[in-house]
């Protein structure tokens, strides 16, 4: 039988405020319990159904597992069931640059760990009532479906993998039962003290530091980049025009209502969201980085076009105030604090579980 320990610890500091965010702590939370939470599953099916990469065999010691890898209190876990979690494990890594980690000796064992712990939260969860309806489920795995574009292209996200959609439906049910946990017995637990979020703001200041925005007007002309020559001459000649009658006198944002292609902002008159500069250089940032707030750019080009911009206001780089950073604060405390729960759970469901490692 393995145990483990985990000392608990449900609240930060003394005076406190309750959080009341339980979406954002149980995915942080659950990635540090189970390796592959549903949500990451389902990014990995999504891309491996579009590009699927090009796994290696297992290595010889996966296949040759016993059919049953494991034994909590009598329930099995199955050879299947844990090669099809490294199957989903190796699409996600590779998909996203990293070297396939079932060449890793400790690949396994520490993806049955993660199985046995989904297991024994989601049968204690069960036999508390707290877990999803077999209704819940069905609809969740039809937002799943939905989310290939049907049945076809969630089917041949399944084949890419070797999964089947039973181990789909699992993963949503166990996934479902832990963040009912969450959201109904973890997080309204959750209390961080004020004087806890203002040390950590004191010691992630530099975390928190804004960079310089920049609220622009601009009148745009759309050219292709692949346009001939005369008509990116023409635009530019329209858009010095214009110019000069800016200089003059004219409002940039009235003749952005009348003659800018950029449908998302001529109504506006010409006025942009907030920008941060890229830091990559190119003429629109470079112009931008050069204005005194009321000046007016030369013309500009872009990939998507020519453009005049006027600077509105500036907003130098700072660090952000703790009321502005306090929801993060707390997320991140509580994100803390609730994996730290969610230890201590397991710790003491596998301290009274009978446990058998058959690999």
């Amino acid at each position: 039988m393995r145990t483990d320990t985990t000392a608990p610890r449900r609240s930060a500091g003394h005076a406190s405020s309750r959080i009341n965010i339980a979406g954002i702590f149980a995915r942080a939370a659950l990635a540090a319990l189970m390796l592959t939470p549903m949500f990451a599953q389902t990014a990995a099916w999504a891309q491996a159904a579009a590009a699927p990469p090009a796994l290696p065999p297992l290595p010889p010691a996966a296949q040759a597992l016993p059919d049953v890898v494991a034994t909590i209190d009598g329930d099995e876990i199955s050879k299947q069931e844990l090669l099809a979690r490294a199957q989903t494990m190796r699409f996600q890594a590779m998909q996203g640059g990293a070297e396939d980690p079932a060449q890793a000796e400790e690949f396994l064992p520490f993806l049955l760990d993660a199985l046995i712990s989904e297991r024994l939260v989601y049968a204690d969860s069960k036999a508390r009532g707290v877990s999803a309806s077999e209704a819940e489920v069905s609809e969740r795995v039809q937002a799943v479906i939905a989310g290939y574009g049907g049945e076809e292209g969630f089917a041949s996200a399944l084949a890419a993998q070797g999964l089947d959609r039973e181990y789909v439906r699992r993963q949503v049910e166990l996934n479902m039962a832990f963040d009912k946990v969450m959201q109904n017995e973890i997080v309204p637990e959750l209390e961080i003290a004020e004087e806890t979020m203002r040390a950590y703001y004191e010691s992630s200041k530099e975390q928190m530091r804004l960079p310089a925005s920049y609220k622009v007007r601009h009148i745009m002309k759309q050219v292709p980049a692949n346009a001939p020559a005369e008509e990116r001459e023409k635009a530019r000649t329209q858009l010095a025009a214009l110019r000069e009658m800016i200089a003059g006198g004219a409002e940039l944002a009235q003749l952005a209502k009348v003659h800018s292609d950029d449908e998302r902002t001529k109504d506006d008159g010409g006025e942009m969201p907030w920008l941060v500069l890229t830091g990559r250089g190119g003429e629109f940032d470079t112009a931008v980085a050069a204005l005194e707030v009321g000046g007016l750019s030369d013309v500009v080009e872009t990939p998507v076009g020519l453009h005049v911009l006027q600077l509105m206001d500036r907003r130098p780089e700072r660090v952000k105030t703790f009321e502005e950073a306090s929801g993060e604060i707390r997320n991140a405390l509580g994100a803390v604090m609730a994996r730290e729960e969610i230890q201590r759970r397991v710790a003491a469901l596998r301290a009274s579980a009978s446990i058998e490692i058959l690999m």
